[in-house]
C-alpha cells in the first residue's frame, strides 16, 4: 500500500509538471498563430510555412531518429550505470548529425541556384539552422524526459514556446515582416533554451558516478544507439514527404495563400489536440520504456500492451469531444485565434480535430513499439504508409483543393493508425487484441 502510495504521488506529480508544461506550450503555439497571422501577408506566411518544411526534412532525416535512439537508451545505460561513456557517445553523434545538416544547407544551396530560385537560399538557410538547434533540444529534452525530470522538461517546453513569440517580434521589428526574419527569431529562442538545456543537462550528470571512459563501451553505444536509430531516419524521408505533401501540392496546384489558410486550420484545429496528446506520450514513455526494460520478459512486455491499450482509448475519446466542441464553437475559435480573413477555413475545422485524434492514437502505439524494441520490424510499413498518406494528399488537393484535402488527410489519418494497431499486434507474442 505504501508502495502505490508513493507511486501514484510521484505519477500525480509528473504529470502536473507535464500537464504544466504543454499547456503553456499551446497557449504560445496559439497565440503565435495570432501574432503572424497579424503580422504576415498571406503569401508570406504560407512561404514560412513551406520553409519549415526544409527545418522537418533535417529533423526527420537527420535529428528525429538520433533523438530517439538517445533518448530510448538512457535507462538502459543508467541501469548497467555506466552514464559517462554513453553521454560521450550521445555527443559524439549529435556533432555528426550537426555535419549532417550543415551538407544539406550546403547542398540546398547548390540546387536553389541551379533551378534559379535564389530567393530561397535565405529561407532554406535559416530553416536548417534552425533544424539543427532545434535538434539539439529535442535529444536534450529526450534525455531529460527518459530521466524522468518532468519540471526541467516543462519549463523548456513552455519557454521555447514563448520565446519564439518575443524573437520572432524582435526580428520583425529590426529588421522586416517575412518569413526568413521570423525563422532567424525562432533559431535565436531554440539557442537560449538549449543553454539552459546544457545547465539542468550537467546538473543531471552529476548526478550519476564517473567512471573512466571506455572507447570499446563508447562503440558499443554508437551500436546500439545508431542500430536504433537508422531505421527512423530511413523511414524519415518518406515521413517527412507524407508532412510536406500537403503544403506543397496547394501551392503547386493552387496558391501560396492556400497554404497559409491550410496551415490555420492545422495549427487551430491539429495542433493543440497534438500537444495534448504528447502530454500523454511524454508521460508513459520512460514509464513503458521503464516497464519494458531490454523487452525479454513477457509479463512485462505485456503490461506495456495492456496500459498502451486503454490509453489509446482514452486519446480518441478525448479527440471526439475536441471534435464536438469544435463542431459547434469553430467560428469563435477562428476569431479569437487568427485574422478574420482565415475565417472561411473554419467548418473544416472538426475533421482536423478528428485527424489529429487519430495519428495521436499512431503515436501511443509508436511507445508501444519502441519499448518492446521493434523499431525496426516495421520500417517497411511506415515507408508504404507515408507515401500512400502523401498519394491521398495529393489527389485531395487535387480534385477538392483545401477542402479536398482535409478530407482526404482524415482518411490518410484513420489508415495511418490501423496499420500501425495491426503491426503492434503482430509483434506481441501474447498476442493480444488492442
Amino acid at each position: 500500500m505504501n508502495i502505490n502510495s508513493q507511486r501514484i504521488r510521484r505519477l500525480s506529480k509528473e504529470s502536473i509538471w507535464i500537464a504544466t508544461g504543454q499547456i503553456i506550450s499551446m497557449l504560445g503555439a496559439l497565440a503565435l498563430v495570432k501574432f503572424l497571422t497579424e503580422s504576415l501577408q498571406p503569401s508570406e506566411y504560407g512561404m514560412l510555412a513551406l520553409g519549415l518544411t526544409i527545418t522537418g526534412l533535417a529533423n526527420q532525416v537527420v535529428m528525429g531518429g538520433i533523438a530517439n535512439g538517445i533518448g530510448r537508451y538512457f535507462l538502459v545505460a543508467a541501469e548497467r550505470g555506466d552514464m559517462n561513456n554513453y553521454f560521450r557517445t550521445a555527443k559524439y553523434i549529435m556533432s555528426y548529425a550537426t555535419i549532417a545538416v550543415a551538407g544539406l544547407a550546403t547542398l540546398a544551396i547548390i540546387i536553389l541556384t541551379l533551378i534559379d530560385l535564389v530567393q530561397w537560399i535565405g529561407v532554406a538557410i535559416a530553416a536548417l539552422v534552425f533544424s539543427t538547434l532545434s535538434g539539439i533540444n529535442t535529444t536534450m529534452n529526450g534525455v531529460q524526459n527518459a530521466a524522468r525530470q518532468r519540471a526541467t522538461v516543462a519549463l523548456h517546453n513552455g519557454a521555447d514556446a514563448w520565446l519564439k513569440i518575443g524573437f520572432a517580434a524582435g526580428a520583425i521589428l529590426w529588421f522586416e515582416a517575412s518569413s526568413a526574419v521570423v525563422i532567424i527569431g525562432y533559431s535565436v529562442a531554440a539557442i537560449v533554451v538549449i543553454l539552459s538545456q546544457l545547465f539542468f543537462l550537467f546538473r543531471l550528470l552529476s548526478l550519476y558516478p564517473v567512471k573512466i571512459n571506455s572507447p570499446l563501451k563508447q562503440k558499443y553505444w554508437v551500436k546500439k544507439i545508431w542500430s536504433f536509430s537508422w531505421p527512423i531516419s530511413f523511414w524519415g524521408v518518406f515521413t517527412w514527404i507524407q508532412q510536406a505533401s500537403d503544403k506543397w501540392a496547394l501551392e503547386y496546384f493552387h496558391s501560396t495563400d492556400e497554404v497559409a489558410g491550410y496551415v490555420v486550420l492545422y495549427q487551430l484545429a491539429f495542433v493543440p489536440v497534438s500537444l495534448a496528446s504528447g502530454l500523454i506520450v511524454s508521460l508513459i514513455s520512460p514509464i513503458m520504456y521503464h516497464r519494458a526494460g531490454d523487452a525479454k520478459d513477457g509479463s512485462r512486455v505485456g503490461a506495456v500492451y495492456t496500459s498502451t491499450k486503454y490509453i489509446t482509448l482514452f486519446v480518441f475519446l478525448m479527440s471526439l469531444i475536441g471534435a464536438i466542441i469544435s463542431l459547434f464553437w469553430h467560428k469563435e475559435i477562428f476569431s479569437i485565434l487568427a485574422n478574420g480573413q482565415y475565417n472561411t477555413y473554419s467548418y473544416l475545422m472538426p475533421w482536423m480535430v478528428i485527424a489529429s485524434g487519430l495519428q495521436a492514437c499512431h503515436h501511443v502505439m509508436g511507445v508501444r513499439i519502441s519499448s518492446i524494441m521493434k523499431v525496426r520490424s516495421i520500417m517497411w510499413a511506415q515507408i508504404i504508409s507515408a507515401l500512400v498518406f502523401s498519394i491521398i494528399n495529393i489527389l485531395g488537393v487535387f480534385f477538392g483543393g483545401v477542402e479536398g484535402l482535409v478530407y482526404g488527410f482524415t482518411i490518410a489519418s484513420f489508415l495511418y493508425f490501423l496499420w500501425i494497431m495491426v503491426f503492434s499486434n503482430i509483434l506481441n507474442p501474447s498476442s493480444r487484441l488492442i
